[in-house]
């Protein structure tokens, strides 16, 4: 990417487009959001408020407001949102020849079920916690809730895994 930068020469007015397909959450689509790109995700089905989640980094949506707009309401969640390149019928077919996570992946752009396949230890299966030398607790249990998340602790994983302190 910053090889771009010393061989373009933009003229005034005139922009750069990225168009691809991230594949994991380590993407050169997140860094170049860092170099101060607009990123628009453009899933192939309307997405529900669930999957939109999805598309949030740095507390930032990167969901395309053009089809945002269109999806007002629940009625074209699960449609297709370019029936020109994409028919129902056509991505339905598509998400049976994929499967879940690869359709995720290629068509509604979304990384986690695929990093979820490729890195099954996170961080956030640990439990940390502060404790006395001379005496421990017998038991932990686990949890991911995000009033348990530690903040104060660089986590060197993927950029949406967290470390957490035990629940008890």
């Amino acid at each position: 990417m910053k090889e771009l930068d010393a061989i373009l020469k933009p003229l005034k007015g005139s922009r750069i487009i990225y168009l691809g397909t991230q594949q994991t959450e380590i993407s050169v689509y997140n860094i170049i959001a860092e170099r101060g790109y607009e990123v628009r995700i453009l899933p192939a089905l309307y997405p529900t408020a669930k999957q939109r989640d999805a598309y949030v980094f740095d507390s930032k949506s990167r969901f395309s407001p053009l089809i945002k707009s269109r999806a007002e309401g629940a009625a074209l969640i699960g449609y297709s949102t370019d029936p020109s390149r994409f028919t129902d019928a056509d991505l339905k077919e598509r998400r049976r020849s994929y499967g879940k996570g690869g359709f995720a992946l290629q068509f509604m752009l979304d990384t986690a079920l695929s990093d979820a396949d490729n890195y099954p230890l996170k961080l956030c299966d640990l439990s940390v916690s502060n404790i006395a030398l001379e005496k421990a607790p017998t038991s932990y249990d686990w949890c991911n809730d995000p009033v348990k998340r530690i903040t104060e602790l660089q986590a060197l994983g993927l950029a949406s895994d967290h470390y957490y302190h035990p629940l008890f």
